[in-house]
């Protein structure tokens, strides 16, 4: 099994690892890729994220960017943080160390594909390692808080690694450069990433860029304890969740975090070690007395017979069952709406976030600035996110529905990076100083 290589831990001089800049315990993120880097636009962030990294220019056909990599035709890449200073043309920064670079070969990737090297680690680096209680394995290291794992349960074969970028699998493709022990280089060639939705954006001091609109960064002078993120301004214990978490749960984040186990002999309805039941492994089939049974129903469009599952046959998707039979509502395109729909039922509108006001399908037209209460140019109010309480002419801040990575904060509903604090720089997932560096980690780490 051979898993990337991710930033371990704060240095040991680092006490609580505290920020400055967004607030978060454990320091800062990578820094956002540039034109020219294989990491996803979105893969620590999604897309709107701005604070806590700058993006690198796009660079010339075939040309090296200081320090970073450039294929065929390709872009230059973000110089990664073991090489502060950057490195000469023709050399990349490969295993914390100015080297000729890999992508310099000929022929490494074709033309309108990106090149980089990198040093992949060639073992999982948190295999056979226990951390303690409200703690989590981040590249060998044990971090204080419940984070979630980069690459979660994936499982690689041989001459392969993890991105944790992304979780997944993918195959190593080696290339000439040195890397440090228990890593070997690997290349890439990729597609431009799509630029940032916030590219461009530039906001005040105090605000920071969340789905194209510049918001208050609630996180900026916040400083949490180790273990806990700052969310819209205020400390939040990774660990904490509402509830105890059922079975073999883990709380991350307020969430319970939990991997089903169940059999696939086609019997159903036990227990899956997480308070749920075991449903059918197709997923298509339905559990009936313990057992997986496939419907059996007509394909003549007849409905409301029994399905042999103990359920009942329907319609297809956008068909209605009426008298026995499967309907298919008949209502106009030309954006009138609240006529009979031929089914027995009332013709509403196609586009999905349309209102029907006075027998006119209508799109609401609301700010994104996070007020509401205002008319919406349908005959009704703007209202909040999720349905929440508008008060005072304003929503209140939106929580982040998926458990934020180490290295981000979260903003109204958005996890987007942490900035480093004055003098240190992004070295793999967490913040340092240059010297301590190496190798995309952070030493002398914490065992």
């Amino acid at each position: 099994m051979k898993w990337l290589t991710l930033g371990a831990l704060c240095v040991a001089f680092a006490s609580s690892c505290n920020t400055t800049g967004n607030g978060l315990s454990v320091g800062g993120d990578d820094a956002g890729p540039g034109a020219g880097s294989d990491a996803p636009a979105a893969s620590d962030a999604p897309a709107g994220s701005s604070s806590g990294g700058s993006s690198g220019n796009s660079g010339t056909a075939g040309a090296t960017g200081s320090g970073g990599t450039a294929g065929a035709g390709g872009g230059t890449v973000t110089p990664p943080s073991g090489c502060p200073g950057g490195c000469p043309a023709g050399q990349a920064c490969l295993g914390g160390m100015c080297q000729g670079d890999p992508c310099a070969a000929a022929g490494a990737c074709r033309v309108g594909l990106q090149c980089q090297a990198t040093c992949v680690a060639i073992a999982d680096p948190c295999a056979g390692k226990t951390c303690a209680a409200n703690q989590t394995c981040i590249g060998g290291a044990c971090v204080a808080g419940c984070f979630p794992p980069p690459c979660g349960d994936a499982k690689c074969t041989a001459n392969q690694f993890c991105n944790a970028a992304t979780g997944r699998c993918e195959n190593i493709r080696s290339c000439n450069g040195m890397c440090p022990s228990g890593t070997t280089c690997h290349l890439t060639c990729t597609e431009p990433a799509p630029p940032n939705e916030c590219a461009g954006i530039q906001c005040p001091m105090g605000q920071t860029c969340v789905r194209k609109t510049c918001v208050a960064d609630s996180c900026a002078g916040v400083a949490c304890p180790a273990g806990q993120l700052c969310s819209n301004g205020q400390c939040a214990d990774t660990c904490a969740c509402a509830t105890p978490c059922p079975g073999a749960g883990r709380c991350v984040q307020g969430r319970c975090v939990c991997t089903p186990q169940c059999p696939v002999d086609g019997t159903c309805g036990g227990d899956n070690g997480c308070g749920g039941k075991c449903g059918c492994p197709d997923g298509k089939g339905k559990c009936t007395n313990g057992k997986c049974c496939t419907p059996t129903c007509p394909v003549d469009g007849t409905c409301g017979a029994a399905d042999g599952c103990g359920g009942i046959c329907g319609c297809p998707e956008k068909r209605a069952c009426t008298m026995g039979k499967c309907c298919a509502p008949t209502c106009p395109i030309d954006g009138t709406c609240g006529g009979a729909d031929g089914c027995g039922g009332t013709c509403g509108c196609p586009v999905k976030g349309q209102s029907c006001s006075m027998g006119k399908c209508c799109a609401p037209s609301c700010p994104a600035d996070g007020t509401c209460g205002t008319p919406n140019g349908c005959g009704g109010m703007c209202g909040c996110p999720g349905g929440a309480a508008c008060a005072g002419g304003k929503c209140p801040a939106r929580v982040c529905n998926t458990p934020c990575k180490l290295g981000e904060v979260c903003i109204d509903g958005a996890c987007v990076k942490a900035a480093c604090p004055g003098g240190q720089v992004m070295c793999g997932e967490i913040c340092c100083s240059a010297a301590a560096c190496q190798a995309g980690r952070c030493n002398p780490i914490i065992p």
